[in-house]
């Protein structure tokens, strides 16, 4: 995005026209930034948390079954 990339000291912005353009500029950028959290936030968090809770509890349970008395003979 254009909006993004000029210069700080830059005079901004200079009519009607090219505000309207800031206003879809900083939406775009929020739409996207809030888009990136949540993907972040599914994988790295929910994902990956789901996969380490069905592998603690599988390892929880070869623990377990390894104390059988069954598992004896």
């Amino acid at each position: 995005m254009y909006g993004t990339l000029r210069f700080i000291g830059e005079d901004f912005p200079k009519n009607i026209s090219e505000a309207n353009w800031h206003k879809r500029e900083v939406a775009w950028s929020a739409l996207c930034f809030t888009d990136i959290l949540l993907t972040f936030y599914l994988v790295f968090f929910h994902y990956f948390q789901t996969i380490f809770r069905q592998l603690s509890h599988f390892y929880q349970s070869e623990k377990n079954m390894a104390n059988h008395p069954f598992d004896r003979f």
